[in-house]
């Protein structure tokens, strides 16, 4: 597993370096702290949390001290903006603020970078694309189902979701994209 930060910052793989894998977490849910951080850091494995920044410090939500631990232990930290209001209802400058705001205060409070994001709720709103690309995100995570095919589409990278109750060996084949 890998942060989106590096990939993004790496391009396509090389040829013949097989596929590369980006674990994500959206949220900011404390079990991203108290359960994934330790199994990620056991494995070698480092992440990508986008945590909605007005849920933080709110049971049963991350704290900042637990947000500023993932990136002191090399997670990247992303923004999954401000209130979590599901996008496809917001007017553009409403999204800008939900995105602004919400990659200010992060950075203001970690004193690092934030330079991805995940579109909350699922509920996709194109015009997310050009908002966070004058913001200077370098990616966007929506709620599309898929392999991440085309590396150079940066602003509507896919994901696979893994469930609750998923099986080491399901987890396998999603990884495989099998």
């Amino acid at each position: 597993g890998t942060r989106l930060d590096d990939l993004l910052d790496s391009g396509p793989a090389p040829a013949g370096t097989g596929r590369r894998c980006v674990l994500t977490f959206d949220d900011g849910h404390e079990s991203n702290y108290t359960r994934a951080l330790p199994v990620l850091l056991e494995a070698g494995f480092r992440a990508t949390f986008f945590v909605t920044v007005g849920w933080i410090g709110r049971s049963p939500y991350m704290t900042w001290e637990q947000i500023r631990a993932l990136a002191a232990s090399g997670m990247e930290i992303g923004s999954h903006s401000l209130t979590h209001r599901p996008p496809a209802t917001l007017q553009r400058s409403d999204l800008e603020i939900e995105m602004a705001e919400s990659r200010k205060r992060l950075e203001d409070r970690l004193g690092l970078p934030v330079v991805s994001a995940s579109s909350p709720t699922g509920f996709f709103n194109p015009e997310m694309i050009p908002v966070v690309q004058t913001l200077g995100y370098r990616g966007l995570c929506t709620g599309r189902i898929a392999l991440w095919r085309n590396p150079l589409d940066r602003f509507r990278i896919p994901r696979i979701p893994v469930k609750p109750g998923a099986t080491p060996a399901e987890f396998g084949r999603m990884v495989l994209g099998d």
